[in-house]
Parts: structure tokens; C-alpha cells; sequence
């Protein structure tokens, strides 16, 4: 019998969707409205099992009227919850897949209070190669890294950080999320210069297999130079980087 209601409730929930078109969640107590193709992490972020400790570090550091910058947006979480909690939004996001979901949450959530760049940020203009690390794009794992997949990867505009900052006139951070997939290897030093001026709060996930074998030295001496500038923030630990996609917070203020 209650399985038998839970089928029901099944096809129920499913038509629901057909019929509006889209999910409801919630985000660190926030409701949202979502792009059905994502339901299985809006569950997660519904029941508060996505990343807490990332949305606690979001909620003490990001006040109204900051902007915030989101650099791997994906489908947009972060990029929403920020704008929920007051922030001035601009985000990125090179995967053609995600970023079409992305528009159409930022539509549902924030009409108008988002601004997104479907375009990835690195060492130089140009144009790149997107793949998927996961199954497909769309998924949270697309990388410029990712092995050429000719059936899940696509061309995608390529701007670095100067050249962003000069065309798209992007304001001073406060906070600035980095999440790409192993290409903050390419992307931290091309920051520093405006890192070492202006100094926002980073909040860096780490994903040293993602990058390719011969540029991960210069990748942990890229990381040695972002942590002189936090030096109230805590201690990088090389072990954490190297074993795993560990996420860290640097700014003046410590952790």
C-alpha cells in the first residue's frame, strides 16, 4: 500500500512539474525556483545537504550591497543565494548547457538582479575547448582541462581577468567564488595584480587532479603566492589540496 502511495506521489509530483514548468526548493531557507533537469540537487539543497559549511561562510561574509562575483556559476546556487542575501551579482559560467539552466533560475529568481557571462575566465583571449568531467555538460564538472569529448564538449569564449575587467567595466569584488575545475591554475595568476589592489574575500575550491600533470608546480606556487596576501587566513595545507577538491576562504578578516 505505501508503495503504491509513493508511486502516486511520484507521478503526481512529476505532472506538477509539467505543468509549471519548473521545481521548488528551497537554499539556506531561501525558496527557489529551479530548472527541472536539476531536481536531484535541488533535492539535496531542499533538505539543507548541499555544502553547509559553504553557505554559512556565504551568510557571514556577504552583507547587503557587497558585489559579489561568482566564477564557475554552474546552474547558479551560489550566484542566487548571494543575491538573497543582498549582494550585487555578476557571474560566470563557459558551459553551454549549464548556462542555459542558469538563465532560466536567474529568470525565475532574480529577473533583472544577476548578470551572467556565458564565457570562461583564464590566462588569455581566445577561444577554448569546454569538455565534460562527469557523464555530460550540464553537470557541475566542466572543465577546460576535461580530455576532448567530441560529443560532450563545446567551444567557449575565453576573456583573462584584465581583459574582463576592461571590457565588461566590472566593479570592485568584495567577495569573489572561484569554483572551475581546475582552472584556477590558469586563472589565480592572472588575478593578482587586481587580488594585491583591491583584496576581496576568496572563497577558492581546489581541484588539483583536474590539472595537468606539468603545471601543477606552478600551481602550488601559484597558491603559496594567494596565501601571502591572506596572511590571517588559515595555513594552506598542500596534503588536503593534492588528495582531494578541498574549498578555502582567504580574506583580511581570517577565516
Amino acid at each position: 500500500m505505501r508503495a503504491a502511495l509513493n508511486s502516486l506521489k511520484q507521478r503526481v509530483n512529476a505532472a506538477r512539474i509539467r505543468w509549471r514548468g519548473h521545481i521548488e526548493s528551497l537554499i539556506g531557507g531561501f525558496p527557489v525556483k529551479a530548472h527541472p533537469a536539476d531536481s536531484w540537487f535541488w533535492i539535496d539543497t531542499y533538505f539543507g545537504a548541499w555544502e553547509p559549511e559553504t553557505l554559512k561562510i556565504f551568510r557571514k561574509h556577504i552583507r547587503p550591497g557587497m558585489e559579489y562575483c561568482d566564477i564557475g556559476a554552474w546552474v547558479g546556487p551560489t550566484a542566487i543565494f548571494a543575491q538573497k542575501l543582498g549582494a550585487h551579482v555578476i557571474c560566470f559560467e563557459p558551459d553551454p548547457v549549464a548556462y542555459e539552466r542558469l538563465l532560466f533560475n536567474i529568470r525565475l529568481n532574480a529577473p533583472g538582479a544577476i548578470t551572467s557571462f556565458h564565457l570562461a575566465l583564464g590566462a588569455a583571449d581566445g577561444l577554448r575547448r569546454i569538455g565534460a568531467m562527469a557523464a555530460c555538460l550540464g553537470q557541475s564538472g566542466s572543465s577546460l582541462h576535461a580530455p576532448e569529448r567530441h560529443d560532450q564538449s563545446a567551444n567557449v569564449l575565453t576573456l583573462s581577468w584584465d581583459s574582463a575587467v576592461r571590457l565588461l567595466q566590472l566593479p570592485r569584488f568584495d567577495f569573489i567564488k572561484i569554483d572551475i575545475e581546475g582552472g584556477e591554475s590558469e586563472l589565480l595568476p592572472a588575478m593578482m595584480p587586481y587580488l594585491t589592489k583591491y583584496r576581496p574575500a576568496i572563497y577558492l575550491s581546489t581541484h588539483y587532479r583536474f590539472i595537468p600533470e606539468n603545471q601543477r608546480g606552478e600551481f602550488l606556487l601559484s597558491l603559496e603566492d594567494l596565501w601571502k596576501l591572506y596572511p590571517l587566513s588559515p595555513k594552506l595545507d598542500e596534503n588536503a589540496v593534492k588528495s582531494g577538491f578541498p574549498a578555502f576562504l582567504l580574506s583580511d578578516c581570517g577565516g
